[in-house]
Order: structure tokens, then C-alpha cells, then sequence
């Protein structure tokens, strides 16, 4: 699970980081969930992105996708959820991040 979230952060961290120097401005991210057969895309704007990645144990994923085991649902908004990861898994995503 945690290296599927991993993944998915990479990924979306490079395109946060291409689209201001490419001059882009599609909002589009990929969910962040648990699942390895997702690859689902969430419209949400680089400042929201960036907002929830400055807490590193919070991923953007799409509703219902949550994973109630190892994470607690923090926001709700039309199209995408912020969950924060609980436990191990939430060292684990701060470790990934360094924070």
C-alpha cells in the first residue's frame, strides 16, 4: 500500500513542479489511494495540491477510496478526499517526505 501511495506522490509532486515552469494550467492530479489498479485522475487546483502536501501525511484520493484501516478522512470536497494516514503508515508517509 504504502509504496502504491509513494508512487502516486512522485508523480504528482513532478507535475506539480513541471506545470508553473511550463506554464500550464490544467489542474489535474492522480489519486493517491491504497489501490494498485486506480491510475484515476482528481481536479484540483496546484494550490489546493499544495496545501495538503505541506501536512506529509496527507494524500489526495477520490471519494470512496479511503482506506479506514490506516487513515481518517480530514476533508470532503467535490471530487476529491484528504485523508491522513494513521500509525505506521503515517511515519512511513513522513518519512517518504522527510518530514
Amino acid at each position: 500500500m504504502a509504496q502504491n501511495e509513494a508512487l502516486a506522490r512522485r508523480i504528482n509532486e513532478r507535475i506539480e513542479y513541471q506545470r508553473p515552469r511550463n506554464g500550464e494550467s490544467a489542474d489535474t492530479f492522480i489519486c493517491e489511494c491504497v489501490r494498485v489498479d486506480c491510475g484515476g485522475v482528481l481536479d484540483l487546483s496546484i494550490g489546493e495540491y499544495a496545501r495538503v502536501r505541506s501536512h506529509p501525511r496527507r494524500f489526495v484520493v477520490f471519494p470512496g477510496h479511503e482506506e479506514p484501516a490506516v487513515e481518517s478522512t480530514v476533508e470532503v470536497y467535490p471530487g476529491y478526499v484528504v485523508v491522513e494516514k494513521r500509525g505506521e503508515t503515517g511515519r512511513i508517509a513522513e518519512a517518504e517526505t522527510g518530514g
